[in-house]
């Protein structure tokens, strides 16, 4: 009974710090969708006057601009890479925290002999099935919240 306590506060403990983490992502879609649509503006207004920019010579200028749109556009990207390469194994990490306290609680209620062995590997083995689904949630959560500061854009 304890032990399924400790599991039912661990789920929520996990997800009330990942949650904030997930909620900047909606920055990171609405970042990446701007930068997207000011190069893809950018470009096409470009090609669509290339005439009147060779014969004023501009081309170095359009040619400056476009750059400055790609490396926007690029360290967007990479903002949200870098939050993903955060995030991701923060899941992971909180995720193995959570089993080991369960482990540890466990070993401590087997060493007081108010747990059997079988029990808390019946345990362990609930709480590594619970682990996929919980991350999968939160990644669920992250491309949510990046969708959704999508489309405020």
């Amino acid at each position: 009974m304890e032990l399924t306590v400790i599991i039912l506060i661990i789920a929520p403990f996990i997800f009330g710090i990942i949650f904030p983490l997930m909620r900047r992502m909606e920055n990171t879609g609405d970042r990446q969708q701007k930068e997207t649509s000011v190069f893809i503006s950018r470009t096409q207004e470009t090609f669509k006057n290339i005439k009147m920019v060779k014969s004023s010579t501009a081309e170095k200028h359009e040619k400056k601009l476009i750059y400055k749109c790609i490396d926007k556009l690029y360290a967007a990207n990479l903002f949200e890479s870098k939050m993903f390469a955060v995030v991701a194994p923060l899941v992971n990490f909180l995720l193995i925290m959570g089993l080991l306290i369960v482990i540890g609680y466990g070993t401590y209620r087997i060493s007081t002999g108010t747990l059997s062995f079988s029990t808390l590997i019946a345990f362990v083995i609930y709480a590594f099935q619970i682990m996929t689904p919980m991350s999968s949630i939160s990644g669920f959560i992250g491309e949510y919240h990046k969708a959704n500061g999508a489309l405020k854009a």
